[in-house]
């Protein structure tokens, strides 16, 4: 009897673990979709494979349907296994075959929420529980390490019209991965401090600036002002990198030196 009581135990302990709300934070990152209303997706290759991105930090979806890009918001302060995104948006370019594209689409319209599935996959599912999308994990198809070495500023607002006015770099900023600092120069003091980031959120912390006076210091203030409102950051068309506020406004523009 007490043998058999413990193995009850034991069992009702891991039953009431397994249904334990997946948590938000799990949902970060590139996820492919691997099938939609419990059918598989074939692709002809592994660049065609639809995927959405979760930046769990800010509440953004980004992704690709199977033609055109996706994009979506969704709260971040909803209970653990809750999700209901908004503001679903894709481009418009025209395919041959758009049957997978709308799919996908009209899925995640209905999610309502998420789930653990097997062998670490997630399930999107719909207000009863029907699975309506599976997530497969994929590597991130960006990376704050990707931003190593040093960068030309080619635009910051506040300070667009003084950005190598004299016709030198005197706007760049430099991200070490491993420190995880960032460290700018204005064309008068340096600015300086760490970074954190995971997928696309990307927050610049408080940091530390050298005290010259100079004449003209639009580009110092403009970064300055801009540290703290950047949430997010992206790769442009030319292998730029833009950052962005909270409502998706660009902040800044990187190229590399």
């Amino acid at each position: 009897m007490i043998i058999a009581s413990a193995a009850f135990a034991l069992l009702a302990m891991g039953s009431c673990s397994s249904s334990k709300p997946v948590e938000l934070s799990t949902l970060a990152g590139k996820w492919n979709i691997v099938d939609v209303n419990g059918k598989p997706l074939t692709v002809t290759s592994a660049d065609d494979t639809p995927y959405v991105g979760f930046d769990v930090v800010n509440g953004s979806i980004s992704g690709f349907a199977g033609c055109n890009r996706i994009m979506a918001s969704f709260a971040t302060n909803l209970p653990a296994g809750e999700l209901e995104m908004s503001q679903i948006a894709s481009t418009r370019m025209a395919c041959p075959d758009m049957a997978t594209e709308q799919s996908v689409i009209e899925a995640l319209n209905s999610v309502k929420g998420y789930k653990q599935g097997k062998d670490g996959r997630i399930e999107l599912i719909s207000s009863d529980g029907k699975n309506l999308i599976t997530l497969e994990k994929a590597q991130n198809d960006i990376s704050a390490a990707d931003l190593n070495g040093t960068w030309k500023i080619t635009d910051l607002e506040g300070a667009a019209d003084k950005l190598n006015a004299d016709g030198e770099d005197a706007a760049t900023v430099s991200f070490d991965g491993t420190a995880r600092t960032y460290a700018f120069t204005t064309g008068c003091n340096n600015v300086t401090g760490q970074y954190t980031s995971s997928y696309t959120d990307f927050s610049f912390e408080p940091g530390a600036a050298t005290m010259m006076a100079c004449p003209d210091m639009t580009v110092e203030d403009a970064v300055k002002a801009m540290l703290p409102n950047v949430k997010s950051f992206g790769l442009v068309d030319d292998g730029s990198y833009a950052f962005y506020n909270a409502e998706g406004d660009i902040l800044m523009i990187i190229s590399k030196k």
